[in-house]
Parts: C-alpha cells; structure tokens; sequence
C-alpha cells in the first residue's frame, strides 16, 4: 500500500511539474510576442512623426521595450524545484552576452563579467538586469568617446548581509546631461528601488563607476 501511495505521489509531482511547465511556456511566449508587438508600433509611430523631438521620445521608448526584452530572454527556469529564484552568475554571463551582441561590440569595447555565487528572486534579478542594461548601453554611447578601446565590467559579489552589483568602465567620465537629474537617471533609480538596492555613482576622468547594493538575499 506504501509503495503505491508512493508511486502516486510521485506521478502526480510530475504532472504538476509537467503542466507549470507548459504554462511558463505558454506565458513567456505571450510576453515576448507583446513586447515585439510594442516594439513595432513604436518604430512604425517614430517612421511616421515629423516631429523630431517625438521621433527622439518614441526611439528612447523603443530602446527602453528593447531593454526590457533582453533582460526578460534572459531568465530562465534553471532551477526546476524553485523556479522563483535566479542564479546570478549565470544570468549575468548571458545578460551580458545579449549585450554584446545587441550594442555590436566589436571588440573595440570590452564588456567583462565578475559574478560569485548569489541568488536572487526573480522580480529582483529582472530589475538588476534592466539596471545593467541601462548603465552598460550608457557607457557605451558617452564614456569612450574619442577613445580607441576601452572597458566595462559587470561585478556581483556577495556580503554578510546581501549583495552588490559594480558596474564600471575605464572611459572619460558622463556628462553632466546623463548624471544631473536627466530621465535616464531616473530610470536607474527606479531599476535600483524594484531591486531593493541602493544605488551609489562616481565619474571623473578615468571613468565611471556605479555600485548598487542589494538588500538581504534572495
């Protein structure tokens, strides 16, 4: 009796298994066409505007939808039994794989990645993945410039009571435009609070560096 009682049990663990599966499926193909959807009306209204200043605003929003698309593909369920949780390290290596690819880094400027073991829940993990986002295409587009190389790194390490995220880079400093209240700043702020961080910045001369540090994990 035990051992069909067991057996029962366990059948029917793989068919809630089996069937939370093909929901995940079935959601992440439901957001990512919504997202390409998006992405499209956005790009058609800024084909079709003359007005510079919405062409600006609707390319800004697309870049945002195209943000948020990447950083999305890029959590996975690797952890079947907690599916709630994300491996840091792993996503952060494909994050930033998806970069490298999406800003056509042609070597020119390297994008590394230095990530310990951590854990973080899958909300949180979204949002640290739009932060780096924002602040690896940031410096892409204003740190080098006149620069024939350069370098940016992506660096979780864990502490006694939680976590940081380090994103740096060797360029020239922002200017003032990115760093002083601009909506871009905003943006950073806000991925930092969905994350439970605190989100820190310096800039000189000899680069950029943000830290975020993240409350208890997960």
């Amino acid at each position: 009796m035990a051992r069909t009682t067991g057996r029962w049990l366990l059948l029917e663990k793989e068919q809630r298994i089996a069937e939370r599966d093909m929901l995940l499926v079935e959601v992440d193909h439901r957001v990512k066409n919504n997202l390409a959807i998006l992405s499209s009306l956005l790009s058609l209204q800024r084909q079709k505007s003359d007005n510079i200043e919405v062409k600006e605003a609707l390319s800004k929003a697309g870049g945002r939808v195209h943000s948020l698309s990447k950083a999305y593909e890029s959590l996975r369920y690797d952890n079947l039994d907690n599916i709630a949780v994300v491996d840091m390290r792993d996503f952060l290596n494909r994050l930033c794989g998806s970069l490298r690819e999406a800003l056509a880094l042609d070597g020119r400027i390297e994008l590394i990645v230095a990530a310990e073991p951590c854990q973080l829940s899958r909300d949180r993990a979204g949002a640290v993945g739009l932060l780096i986002n924002e602040l690896v295409t940031n410096a892409v587009k204003h740190a080098f410039v006149d620069r024939e190389s350069g370098a940016i790194t992506v660096e979780m390490r864990t502490i006694s009571d939680g976590a940081v995220l380090e994103v740096r880079d060797n360029g020239v400093g922002l200017p003032d435009i990115i760093r002083d209240g601009a909506q871009g700043t905003q943006f950073l702020e806000a991925f930092a609070q969905m994350a439970k961080g605190e989100l820190d910045s310096e800039t000189s001369e000899q680069g950029t560096r943000y830290i975020c540090k993240l409350e208890e994990t997960p």
